[in-house]
């Protein structure tokens, strides 16, 4: 019995090249971003994106899904570790040059931000 195929979210950069025809006939989400050297590690030929900038996708593309918001409260509700904090991903949705969504991305951070303890809920 095979499992049902699952959708599989990728980001890329703007720059590279990607047939996403052929991605989504392969259940691959695409979502071209710009990405600056601060968005993401290199984990040997591997790149992945840092703890804020995987919770601000998460905000950006997903803020309507209830497991996105538990994710991104989770980077929040642990700074020390995620290195994510609500001042930090405000100063990001704010200064990106090209950002879509970038209200309804400040709105689901200030709702998200109401529900972490340690913070203040942010004011827009």
């Amino acid at each position: 019995m095979t499992s049902p195929c699952h959708d599989i979210y990728i980001d890329f950069d703007c720059r590279s090249r990607i047939n996403t025809r052929k991605a989504q006939e392969e259940n691959i989400i695409t979502h071209q971003n710009q990405f600056s050297t601060t968005d993401y590690l290199a984990l040997g030929q591997v790149h992945v994106t840092t703890p804020l900038r995987t919770a601000l996708d998460l905000t950006i593309h997903h803020h309507d899904e209830p497991i996105a918001r538990r994710s991104v409260e989770q980077f929040l509700s642990a700074p020390s570790f995620s290195g994510c904090t609500v001042e930090a991903m405000h100063t990001y949705l704010e200064h990106k040059k090209y950002l879509p969504h970038r209200r309804k991305a400040q709105q689901a951070l200030q709702q998200i931000s109401q529900n972490i303890p340690t913070s203040h809920p942010m004011k827009v």
